[in-house]
């Protein structure tokens, strides 16, 4: 029986069968007949209603890594904190049904955000959401990582990493992300420590001149690596 398995080992099959339930969200095809369902998501007093589908991250709500790492960057920001001049440039990288960056554009009206995903089912749920929110500080493309938006620069990239698709995958990810940030930008990531938060944490060093988690909350940790210190 799994129950009877030594914990360590349970544990693992456990991570191995999640891994097997998710993969199929990071493609560029879902495989699912379409059934659309609207959902709320309440933050910050705030209600916001997003319609989700089959074949994407998360569809029943808001996950609770991503909430973290909206609630994490919100708090470092504040309610317009360095977001005042120039408009702020903002990439939700995976951004799946686009909760992370409508949230944001919602919240800073100042910003200009960015949501990408490889998955075209994801991209037409973003877009139908920023439409339903009426937001015009936002824009949603079909992206593998950085692949189709070569040449922009941000201040901000967010990211909760499809840990499914493999550390490859995602080390690119991380690596799209330096390549887009401009100078002075970072990078923030929400990783669970059993998913590879301290490899990430290795990993981010070899990239970025500082890198160190910032918060941490049931098992999740929020990095942010900083492209030029100086």
């Amino acid at each position: 029986m799994l129950m009877d398995l030594p914990v360590c080992i349970f544990d693992d099959v456990l991570a191995a069968f999640e891994v097997r339930a998710m993969r199929h969200y990071f493609m560029e095809g879902p495989e699912s007949r379409s059934a659309p369902q609207t959902i709320e998501v309440h933050l910050k007093g705030r209600t916001f209603h997003f319609l989700t589908d089959h074949d994407v991250f998360s569809k029943d709500g808001l996950d609770r890594g991503s909430r973290f790492l909206l609630e994490t960057f919100m708090e470092h920001w504040g309610d317009q904190g360095g977001l005042s001049g120039e408009p702020f440039r903002i990439l939700d990288m995976g951004c799946g049904w686009g909760a992370i960056g409508i949230i944001l554009a919602t919240i800073y009206p100042r910003a200009r955000v960015v949501l990408v995903d490889i998955n075209p089912r994801a991209v037409r749920l973003t877009e139908e959401n920023i439409r339903r929110h009426a937001l015009l500080n936002a824009v949603a493309r079909l992206s593998d990582g950085a692949e189709n938006i070569q040449g922009e620069r941000f201040d901000a990239v967010l990211l909760n990493p499809p840990i499914h698709a493999g550390k490859e995958t995602v080390f690119r990810l991380y690596r799209d992300a330096y390549t887009v940030l401009d100078a002075s930008g970072s990078l923030w990531v929400v990783i669970q420590k059993k998913h590879g938060a301290p490899s990430t944490l290795k990993y981010l060093q070899t990239l970025f001149d500082h890198v160190q988690t910032v918060e941490r909350n049931a098992g999740y940790q929020i990095l942010h690596a900083v492209k030029n210190a100086k």
